[in-house]
């Protein structure tokens, strides 16, 4: 009888200390749980799209540097994103946009007349001197006046199409827009005035002051493959032009200068031409006359050139 006692409160004991032990790891399970809970819900995530723009310097924006996740400004064909923008406080025009309002600071109308002198260094006592008739971008007429050794040879030209007269030959010989009108300026530097239509615009870099635009030709035939253009915020006014071959070699630097009212506005009146390899060759344009004036299309006629 004792001994089945002994083994009656032995069992009770047993059962009494077992049942704290096993409340106290369930609660250490919970508890456990819910911390792990608390960590995961309180962990911050990340916006990638409010990142400022890496290597941007304060007042001056290249294009190329932009954070990865952070649209840019502008696409690779010179278009503003229409996604993504940067506030629109910072934001500006479009290259193509930019490229349009500088043709419209060096040339008045769609069609326009121009006297032009050209002296080139080494021979400021014979300029050369041509009366300018341009139609659109695809029709220009060119009477040489001075020296008058060189009177009579006129060009004409036809889009990407030129011809030049002999006067001694008495005939029209073709020639290209990049061939050299007199010292380092070409025909094309006098006969086709505008940048738009011709080139696809990319901006490469903006400043407080100006945006530097790289130009691609979209046809053959031009004056000029490529062309890096540095224009002013201030009235759109071009300022430098690198003028390029088709692997990207420089080949002569334009300054546009002399901002004077010409027809009706202020425009570069003077456009000097470095050769780049040696800046002693240099050309001055310089227009003395400029005055919208509408011509018949029949005046672009290679019937003309002997006139």
């Amino acid at each position: 009888m004792l001994k089945l006692i002994k083994t009656f409160l032995f069992l009770g004991l047993l059962t009494f200390l077992s049942g704290p032990l096993l409340s106290q790891d369930e609660g250490s399970e919970t508890s456990t749980g819910s911390v792990k809970e608390e960590k995961t819900a309180e962990a911050p995530t990340e916006d990638v799209s409010e990142k400022a723009p890496e290597g941007e310097v304060e007042g001056e924006t290249s294009v190329a540097s932009k954070d990865v996740g952070t649209p840019p400004v502008v696409s690779e064909d010179g278009n503003e994103v229409a996604e993504g923008r940067m506030p629109a406080s910072v934001e500006g025009p479009s290259a193509e946009d930019i490229l349009k309002r500088a043709d419209e600071v060096r040339n008045p109308s769609e069609s326009f007349f121009m006297k032009v002198k050209v002296t080139n260094k080494g021979e400021e006592e014979k300029p050369s001197q041509f009366n300018v008739s341009i139609k659109g971008n695809n029709r220009t007429l060119i009477k040489t006046l001075l020296p008058k050794r060189d009177r009579g040879r006129n060009l004409l030209m036809l889009d990407e199409n030129m011809w030049v007269f002999i006067p001694n030959l008495k005939r029209s010989v073709r020639v290209g827009l990049s061939q050299k009108l007199t010292g380092q300026a070409a025909n094309g530097d006098i006969s086709r005035m505008r940048w738009s239509g011709d080139y696809t615009a990319k901006l490469l870099k903006e400043t407080k002051k100006s945006w530097l635009l790289h130009l691609q030709a979209k046809k053959k035939g031009l004056t000029y493959e490529q062309l890096k253009v540095l224009i002013s915020k201030k009235g759109f006014r071009p300022r430098q032009a690198h003028l390029m071959s088709v692997s990207g070699k420089l080949l002569k630097k334009i300054y546009y200068q002399g901002y004077k009212k010409l027809a009706g506005r202020l425009r570069p009146s003077q456009m000097n031409i470095v050769d780049a390899i040696n800046d002693n060759k240099k050309s001055l344009i310089e227009i003395e006359e400029m005055e919208a004036r509408d011509f018949q299309t029949a005046l672009f006629n290679k019937r003309n050139l002997a006139e």
